[in-house]
């Protein structure tokens, strides 16, 4: 669900990898700008003159914030080999995320008009994790497998949309 559209997620943003991309993005910050006051503050401060950002040890007296910036420099190696630029938070995020497979079946998903309830079930349909009989019963479900339009096979993602004698006459009369 975390994971971009073009990769069959729901776009929806991982808070906690994002939360550490922020302050990592702080920390590209100290190291490469001088233009806010608190930035010279803390270089002054706690990296002093001799020092790298990258090099030095996290200092004991600082306060619980400015030591989770100074290691989030271990999140900032991860994301790229060179610290020219880093660019906005939102692409060294997509950075951590790694390369991802595209999907095919995208535009299907995104770029319909129909009910949210219907997209939804449709990516769980595609994502391969649509409640059908066959997977309640593996979650421990005492039921009836037995296809509940045809009453003649188990109840599988594939038989339901594809195979189903029902589900093929409704197809042709869509596709008419």
């Amino acid at each position: 669900m975390c994971t971009p559209k073009f990769t069959g997620g729901l776009n929806l943003i991982n808070l906690l990898l994002w939360n550490k991309t922020a302050i990592a993005k702080v920390c590209w910050d100290l190291a490469h700008k001088e233009d806010k006051l608190w930035i010279r503050w803390i270089n002054a401060y706690y990296v002093k003159q001799e020092q790298q950002l990258k090099d030095m040890p996290i200092p004991k007296q600082a306060s619980w914030m400015v030591k989770r910036i100074i290691a989030s420099r271990d999140i900032l190696q991860q994301a790229q080999s060179s610290n020219d630029h880093i660019g906005t938070i939102r692409q060294l995020y997509l950075q951590l995320l790694g390369d991802l497979p595209r999907v095919s079946w995208k535009n299907l998903l995104f770029q319909n008009s129909a009910r949210p309830k219907a997209i939804f079930n449709l990516w769980l349909l595609l994502q391969g994790r649509l409640p059908t009989k066959d997977k309640l019963v593996k979650w421990g479900l005492n039921i009836n497998q037995q296809c509940v339009l045809c009453q003649g096979q188990v109840e599988t993602r594939d038989h339901l949309f594809l195979l189903c004698s029902y589900t093929v006459m409704l197809w042709k009369q869509v596709m008419r």
